[in-house]
């Protein structure tokens, strides 16, 4: 297998290098290891994976620091259905100080958070009152599209 270079990926996904190589460079996108100066870095499929899930965050308006923690971890599918990777952002509550009083209060703050699902989980997930905002990815579909764009790559 030939190694996938930043040019073929950003080809692929649509996207400009110098996008991709901010994210990279801010660290809001993570690679797992640092490349060797004055050599292409090579990614596997796995980083494509996250990196073209993190553009689709990002491009549906999740702020980039969020899409990379979202992303943070390896894509995978399951072996009898559809993987359905889904951000949401929904309520969670916290306990912070009172300014005035300095005695600890409870307090709601809106969250961005992720799971993979099996697609026929997908409608009693979105329907969970947590969920307030989701942003939807087909694992399947995505690997399919990349796979093909990228010649066929494994």
């Amino acid at each position: 297998m030939a190694a996938l270079l930043i040019k073929h990926i950003t080809k692929a996904l649509g996207i400009s290098r110098s996008r991709v190589e901010q994210w990279i460079s801010r660290g809001h996108f993570r690679m797992p290891d640092n490349p060797i100066v004055g050599k292409p870095r090579e990614w596997d499929f796995g980083d494509t994976m996250r990196l073209a899930v993190f553009a689709t965050l990002a491009d549906a308006g999740v702020a980039v620091d969020q899409a990379g923690m979202l992303t943070q971890f390896s894509m995978h599918s399951f072996k009898d259905e559809p993987g359905i990777f889904v951000a949401w952002q929904g309520w969670v509550d916290i306990q912070v100080n009172d300014p005035a009083t300095g005695k600890p209060v409870q307090s709601h703050t809106a969250s961005w958070m992720h799971q993979i699902i099996r697609l026929s989980a997908l409608a009693n997930f979105i329907a969970n009152d947590d969920v307030e905002i989701s942003v939807v990815i087909h694992l399947d579909n995505l690997e399919n599209r990349l796979k093909n764009l990228l010649g066929g790559v494994n």
